[in-house]
């Protein structure tokens, strides 16, 4: 029997793959950032920008029940807290 499929509508949309020429942060920054989740809704939620590239970071925050979960997002998504 096959495990249950996740249910990644409440997580935050993203590429599927990490920008060619990123660059990772020696130390994650603070963030709240304001994005589409796949079910379609748009949340807000506080965690930490991981890296950057072109217009775009790497934002990670922790979700109940599933963990954390990274996602490329457009760079107006997030702000510093």
């Amino acid at each position: 029997m096959r495990p249950p499929i996740p249910d990644h509508r409440h997580l935050i949309a993203h590429q599927a793959a990490r920008p060619p020429g990123h660059e990772v942060y020696d130390e994650p920054r603070p963030a709240r950032c304001t994005a589409r989740t796949y079910g379609g809704d748009v949340v807000t939620l506080d965690g930490a920008v991981t890296a950057r590239a072109r217009g775009m970071l790497a934002f990670t925050a922790e979700y109940p029940g599933w963990g954390e979960w990274t996602a490329w997002v457009d760079q107006e998504c997030c702000e510093p807290i």
